[in-house]
């Protein structure tokens, strides 16, 4: 589900924004309800009157308003406006909010077709959801770390990217230094947050690294689609 919010002065819009739920998040009047408690207590500040297109049960429309009373510090009116210029920007927000889903679903669409593909060229039994690049940097000579870059559903994960200094090789031995990479990125358990195991390895070289990454990996217990 999708949810846009229009502010509005003097009949006009100055700013909107847009938030995106699961399938079991804003699914009800109270949940709406907790929804604007937490959004408005944390922008701090909250408009005199807030028209909803969704129809909300009056006692949580009067729970709403009441709260959001106490948090602004002057009576709050939470209204569904049913004609004039509020019903029609009312209808609008719900509108463009329709229009957002669907351009969400239309990427995601695009993404899952990629990873199918992608899946289909390689032989993979699943969709890999997550996928994880490996490359290592040098610098004269000396190997110096090893990236981590992460594709999570399609989408480069930036904030899940790791790197990893090469502590124990010096002497150029790159089978030597990736495997080091391989076995502290694993050492973290799989329920870590942004250290979820992934679906599918990629490392930049041939047969010889990829191998070495299976040696390593099956030695762990760990078995995970990797490819070169």
């Amino acid at each position: 589900s999708a949810m846009s919010l229009l502010f509005v002065r003097n009949g006009a819009i100055i700013d909107r924004e847009n938030f995106f739920f699961g399938a079991d998040e804003i699914i009800s009047s109270p949940s709406l309800v907790s929804f604007l408690q937490r959004y408005y207590d944390v922008r701090g500040y909250v408009p005199k009157r807030i028209y909803i297109d969704y129809s909300l049960e009056q006692a949580d429309s009067d729970l709403l308003s009441q709260s959001l009373s106490e948090v602004a510090g002057y009576k709050v009116s939470v209204v569904v406006p049913e004609r004039g210029d509020m019903r029609a920007l009312a209808l609008r927000a719900g509108e463009n909010a329709k229009q957002l889903l669907i351009h969400k679903r239309a990427n995601e669409d695009k993404k899952k077709d990629f990873l199918v593909s992608l899946a289909n060229l390689l032989g993979l039994d699943l969709l890999p959801d997550r996928i994880e690049s490996y490359d290592i940097s040098h610098s004269g000579g000396e190997y110096t770390s090893c990236g981590m870059i992460v594709l999570d559903h399609g989408v480069f994960a930036k904030k899940k990217y790791r790197g990893f200094n090469i502590r124990t090789v010096d002497d150029g031995n790159d089978l030597a230094a990736l495997e080091e990479c391989m076995r502290r990125r694993f050492a973290h358990d799989s329920d870590e947050e942004g250290w979820e195991h992934p679906d599918l390895i990629l490392v930049d070289g041939g047969a010889n690294r990829v191998n070495r990454i299976s040696a390593v990996l099956s030695e762990m217990g760990i078995n995970i689609p990797i490819f070169g």
